[in-house]
């Protein structure tokens, strides 16, 4: 299990972490911000197991990067990816960066139909 305050990376004073969860800060805040974690930061591990980390996280949004959806993946694989996402209660928020380096319109296509079928907004 990954520590809040080592995922974070900012230093947490021993009383917030002790605090209990009713008194946390909830996860939107009334200006609409979204805490949310870049899929890209669990790079090193298995979609799964990077799922599991982020609900362990008690985070409900995330950005899928492609080593965790790759996009050259089938529509079917990208349907049983989302559905691995949503059965685990998180929301999609993006799929950062995706490049178009090619001038290639079957290219072009093949990105923004894997984001419409991932759900990236």
């Amino acid at each position: 299990m990954i520590s809040r305050r080592s995922f974070l990376g900012a230093s947490v004073s021993a009383a917030a972490l002790a605090a209990p969860a009713a008194q946390a800060a909830p996860q939107d805040s009334a200006a609409g911000f979204h805490l949310g974690v870049a899929s890209y930061s669990l790079r090193k591990f298995t979609r799964a197991q990077a799922i599991q980390m982020i609900r362990e996280m008690d985070v409900k949004y995330v950005n899928i990067k492609d080593v965790h959806l790759p996009l050259d993946s089938t529509p079917e694989q990208i349907r049983e990816a989302r559905k691995e996402f949503d059965d685990a209660g998180l929301i999609i928020e993006g799929g950062g960066n995706i490049s178009f380096a090619k001038d290639d319109e079957a290219d072009i296509r093949h990105k923004f139909e894997y984001a419409k079928m991932a759900g990236l907004p």
